[in-house]
């Protein structure tokens, strides 16, 4: 492995290590410090924290897997184009709170987890972008297609196929300016 990614895969592991409030997302920091010691393969755990439910952490992963530009990650990437606010994680975390009758913590959290998905779609849609594989165009063709998105996901999505430069990509683009 590049001493680079190496070193931004550690410096990754120990700002989560110390700032996550997650604890099955701090150990997992741990394990990432390990095996970026010991020059092992860091993408299993990368993918286990950006699928977490710290929303945080997942948009720290995110990023250094979108600046590693790694293709192994594209499956985690493909995989948090389909978020929504109502996604189980986070719907068991906003009822635990409306039980404990913590309505304006519940408003707060669904408001403010709602924002993290969407910015996490975006750069989820912007690393596929970059990463450039075949394999993300249907994913993103089909944020394109679906009228509940909203424009900043489908102007991103854009950009992303038009990167992708494949004439499927192309064509969705096309697709979709033709319908705006």
């Amino acid at each position: 492995m590049d001493m680079s990614i190496n070193s931004k895969i550690k410096a990754a592991a120990e700002e989560l290590q110390s700032a996550s409030y997650d604890l099955p997302v701090r150990r997992l920091a741990e394990k990432l410090a390990d095996v970026s010691k010991q020059n092992l393969d860091s993408m299993p755990l990368l993918t286990e924290i950006l699928l977490s439910t710290d929303e945080w952490a997942a948009l720290r992963v995110l990023d250094l897997l979108t600046e590693l530009n790694d293709e192994r990650a594209l499956s985690a990437l493909l995989h948090t184009l389909a978020y929504e606010t109502h996604q189980l994680p986070f719907a068991i975390q906003l009822d635990a709170l409306r039980q404990q009758n913590e309505w304006r913590g519940a408003v707060g959290y669904a408001e403010q987890t709602g924002g993290d998905i969407a910015e996490m779609r975006v750069r989820s849609i912007k690393a596929l972008g970059k990463l450039g594989h075949v394999d993300a165009v249907p994913g993103l063709s089909r944020v394109l297609s679906d009228e509940r998105e909203n424009s900043s996901l489908k102007n991103a999505a854009c950009l992303a196929l038009e990167q992708i430069g494949t004439p499927e990509a192309l064509a969705a683009v096309h697709n979709w300016k033709q319908h705006q």
